[in-house]
C-alpha cells in the first residue's frame, strides 16, 4: 500500500514540473527563515547553559532609589563575596570578576582586548574546558590564561605556554604575565565573555586598591547556592550588607541587594545600568525572527494551497475512477498528503542549502552572535526539522487533500 502510494505521488510529481518547482522553491526559502529564526532563539535560550553549575550560580546585584524609582545595577561592591561566604552559612562559594579597560601587548603587538580578573576558584564555578595547559594557572598570579583566539592572534600555531604576555594599565605601568593555558573556543552566548584571563588578586595589585574598600565597586560578584530556598534566605541577610556600604560610600546610598538566577539573567541584562559584563539578547531580537518566519511560512503555505487546488482539474478522472473502484476518502487523502510530504522534504533539503548561506549572513548582522548550521554538535534541530516538516505538510497540504477528496465520482465522469 505504502509503496503504491509513493509510486502514484512520484509519477503525478513529476507530471507537474513546474508546479512542483513552484511549491519546493517557495516552501524552501520559508524553511530557511524558519532554520535562522530557529538558531537565533536557540543562541538565546541557552545563554549561559554552558556552565555544568548554571543552575545553582547566583549574580549579586544592587538597586538605587532615585527620583524616577527604583534603579537597578549590574556592579557590586568589593567586599561582600568574602563577607557573605563567612557570615551566610548557605553561601558555598563566592566568585569575583572585573574587567577593567587595559591594554595587552607581545612586543610590538598591541591590541585592546577583554581582560579579566577572576577568583582562583572561577573554574571550579564556572566551565570553561582547557585546550592547552591547566586550569589550576588561574590560582598563579604570575600567570595569564587566553582564549583560543586571542591565542592564534599572538602566536599563531605555536604553542603559546610559556610566552611572555604584557599588561599595561592605564598610568602605562607594565605587568608581565606567563601564558599558563588556553581555553576551548568560548561561546558568545555566555554572560562572562574574555580574550584572557588572570587572577583577581592582580586586579587589586595593579589598582593598588584594599581588598575590604566598600567603595569600590566591580563588574560581578557570583554566589554558589545549592537550592532555589537556600538562595531566598540568602537573599533576605543580604540587607544587612546595606548599612555598611552605605556607610562607606555616603554619595551612593545602596537600596537594597538582589540575587538574580545566572539563568535569568541575560533575560534582564540589558535593563541594568552599569551592566559591565556580557549582557543578553534583546527581548526583540529574540522574539521578532521567529514571528517573521512564521509569517513567511504561512505566506508560502498558502500559496502551496492555491496551486494545490488550481491544479488539482487535471486529476479528476484519477479521483473519479479511483473512487468507483472502491477507494475511499481517507485513502484519498492519505495519496494527497503523501505527495505534500514529498514536496515538504524536498523543500527543506532545499532550505539546508540556502541555511548555509544565509545563517552566517544574518549572524554576521550582530557582533556578539555566532550561529551556525551544524548537525554534529545540535541534536536537537533534527527533532526541529522533523516538526517543522510535519507542520508545513499539514499547514499546506490538509486543506487541498480535503478539498479534492471530497469530489463526487458521479459528477466527475
Amino acid at each position: 500500500m505504502i509503496k503504491n502510494y509513493l509510486t502514484v505521488s512520484l509519477r503525478n510529481l513529476f507530471n507537474n514540473k513546474f508546479y512542483l518547482f513552484i511549491n519546493v522553491a517557495g516552501v524552501g526559502l520559508a524553511l530557511a527563515t524558519c532554520i535562522v529564526a530557529y538558531l537565533n532563539w536557540q543562541f538565546g535560550h541557552e545563554f549561559d547553559r554552558s556552565h555544568v553549575n548554571a543552575d545553582k550560580i547566583y549574580k549579586v546585584q544592587v538597586s538605587k532609589a532615585s527620583d524616577q524609582g527604583m534603579t537597578d545595577y549590574g556592579t557590586t561592591p568589593l567586599p561582600i563575596g568574602p563577607m557573605a561566604l563567612n557570615d551566610i552559612s548557605d553561601v558555598k562559594m563566592f566568585v569575583r570578576y572585573n574587567n577593567p579597560d587595559y591594554i595587552i601587548q607581545r612586543g610590538e603587538n598591541v591590541f585592546d582586548k577583554n581582560i579579566g580578573f577572576a577568583s582562583d576558584n572561577f573554574l571550579d564555578m564556572f566551565t570553561y574546558p582547557m585546550k592547552i595547559g591547566d586550569a589550576s594557572a588561574l590560582k598563579d598570579k604570575k600567570k595569564i590564561l587566553l582564549s583560543t583566539e586571542m591565542a592564534e592572534v599572538y602566536f599563531g600555531n605555536t604553542d603559546p605556554l610559556g610566552e611572555i604576555l604584557t599588561l599595561r594599565n592605564d598610568d602605562d605601568e607594565e605587568f608581565p604575565f606567563i601564558v599558563g593555558g588556553v581555553f576551548e573556543k568560548i561561546p558568545l552566548n555566555n554572560s562572562i565573555y574574555f580574550d584572557a584571563i588572570t587572577n583577581f588578586d592582580n586586579y587589586l595589585d595593579i589598582t593598588k586598591v584594599e581588598k575590604n574598600d566598600w567603595g569600590r565597586f566591580i563588574a560581578a560578584t557570583f554566589f554558589y547556592i545549592d537550592t532555589p530556598e537556600q538562595a531566598t534566605t540568602v537573599n533576605k541577610l543580604l540587607a544587612n550588607y546595606i548599612d555598611i556600604q552605605n556607610e562607606a560610600r555616603d554619595d551612593w546610598k545602596v537600596t537594597e541587594y538582589e540575587m538574580i538566577p545566572l539563568l535569568e539573567f541575560n533575560k534582564i541584562s540589558n535593563d541594568l545600568y552599569a551592566n559591565w559584563i556580557n549582557a543578553g539578547m534583546h527581548p526583540a531580537q529574540l522574539m521578532a525572527p521567529p514571528v517573521m518566519a512564521f509569517l513567511i511560512l504561512l505566506i508560502a503555505c498558502f500559496n502551496f494551497t492555491n496551486t494545490s487546488i488550481a491544479i488539482s482539474s487535471r486529476r479528476l478522472k484519477e479521483i473519479g475512477i479511483r473512487k468507483v473502484m472502491g477507494g475511499g476518502k481517507t485513502q484519498l487523502i492519505i495519496q494527497f498528503m503523501s505527495e505534500n510530504l514529498l514536496i515538504c522534504f524536498a523543500a527543506i533539503i532545499l532550505a539546508l542549502a540556502i541555511a548555509n548561506y544565509l545563517v552566517p549572513a544574518y549572524s554576521a548582522m550582530w557582533p556578539d552572535m555566532d550561529l551556525d548550521v551544524n548537525f554534529t554538535q545540535n541534536l536537537e534541530m533534527y527533532i526541529f526539522l522533523f516538526g517543522l516538516l510535519v507542520l508545513t505538510a499539514v499547514l499546506a497540504g490538509a486543506y487541498p487533500a480535503i478539498y479534492v477528496s471530497s469530489f463526487e465520482p458521479v459528477k466527475i465522469l
